[in-house]
């Protein structure tokens, strides 16, 4: 659907609108959650949000609650799947987050999905298609970029290096820093071999095809190799569900390894300087919160999107009622106008600045056209 058919209520919500009906078509259903929840959940999970922290307060039976950083969590925590169930959803909803640096939130829109199910290789293609299918109707050139965490985990886990390092080497490749790899592989007494393999890692990205040669030659165990299986499988799927060409892998995107262990992916969207999109398998996460199945999903950053401006007329019409008694006749008189698509509005004088194509009296009964606007 063209958001461009709903300017009268703006892009925003037109896109919103065409989003959701993408989802709902592959039977997604949209899921309802409080605008406040336990701040216990985030607090004990306070690594998965990684952005900003947490608006907290007491409510009025002192029990402390959060205005809600992240939607995945309120959603997965209710979750229930099994094999031969699962369950789809999907959501519109604000969050709220703190600015580390200046300590001022901020309310972000989101729109996202979330799929939860046991063992079905084909969960994780559908939620990829559904990505795919969002990008494309945002508009524009857009870009998706998959990695698998557990490519880069089976790596770090056979250093033989402490938690603290294999954090810390993380967030290294995440910011493709090869003089922070270099700094902590002395730290960590990390061998010169395994230093380079550390930062060739953090530089494979492109083409799915060339750098998926390069990642198996750094490829130190089955579980990697495996991991590349899977990459390669789904990159086949979206080249051949017609999405291929504009997707690339990046094995520097990395998220914490407690909720993440497979794959991940964002997209982009020609405009927007951030990622719109952002998503993966978080089966890591199910575990913690006591479930036994798998979980994937995205979420899209509505405030991210670079759409095209609104019109800039204030209404198509202005219809001016003066000092008329019929009201009801007034409304009527604008039906045909409403019935062309265009935005009427109604006031008793011309507004100061306001702006139209349009301008009418309502006069004797009917509309006269009035001085243009």
């Amino acid at each position: 659907m063209d958001a461009g058919s709903f300017d009268w209520i703006g892009r925003e919500e037109a896109m919103t609108i065409s989003l959701r009906r993408i989802f709902e078509s592959f039977g997604y259903k949209r899921a309802r959650i409080d605008a406040f929840e336990d701040y216990d959940l985030f607090r004990e999970n306070r690594s998965f949000l990684r952005e900003g922290g947490v608006l907290a307060f007491n409510d009025a039976g002192g029990r402390l609650m959060a205005l809600r950083p992240d939607v995945t969590l309120s959603v997965a925590k209710g979750a229930v799947a099994s094999e031969r169930e699962t369950e789809k959803l999907y959501y519109l909803e604000d969050v709220y987050r703190t600015n580390e640096l200046t300590r001022s939130y901020h309310r972000i829109s989101q729109l996202g999905l979330e799929c939860f199910g046991r063992g079905d290789a084909f969960l994780v293609r559908e939620v990829l298609l559904l990505a795919a299918l969002s990008l494309r109707e945002i508009g524009g050139t857009n870009l998706m970029t998959l990695s698998h965490a557990g490519f880069v985990i089976q790596f770090m886990e056979g250093l033989g290096v402490p938690a603290a390092a294999k954090r810390e080497l993380a967030d290294c490749i995440r910011k493709k820093s090869p003089h922070g790899l270099r700094a902590a592989a002395s730290r960590y007494a990390i061998g010169a071999a395994s230093a380079r393999a550390l930062s060739a890692i953090a530089e494979l990205y492109g083409e799915p095809s060339r750098v998926l040669d390069r990642a198996r030659r750094l490829a130190a165990s089955r579980r990697m190799e495996g991991a590349l299986a899977e990459v390669e499988a789904l990159c086949a799927f979206l080249g051949e569900v017609g999405f291929g060409e504009n997707l690339r892998l990046d094995f520097s995107l990395m998220n914490d390894a407690d909720y993440y262990s497979g794959i991940l992916f964002q997209g982009f969207v020609e405009g927007s300087p951030r990622a719109v999109l952002t998503g993966g398998d978080y089966s890591g996460l199910m575990r913690r919160l006591g479930g036994d199945f798998d979980a994937v999903g995205f979420a899209i950053a509505l405030n991210e999107l670079r759409l095209p401006a609104p019109p800039k007329l204030d209404a198509d019409a202005l219809v001016l009622y003066g000092d008329a008694g019929d009201f009801a006749r007034a409304v009527r008189s604008a039906e045909g106008l409403r019935a062309q698509g265009l935005r009427v509005r109604f006031e008793r004088a011309m507004p100061e600045g306001f702006t139209c194509e349009r301008a009418y009296r309502f006069e004797g009964g009917e509309l006269k056209e009035a001085i243009p606007c």
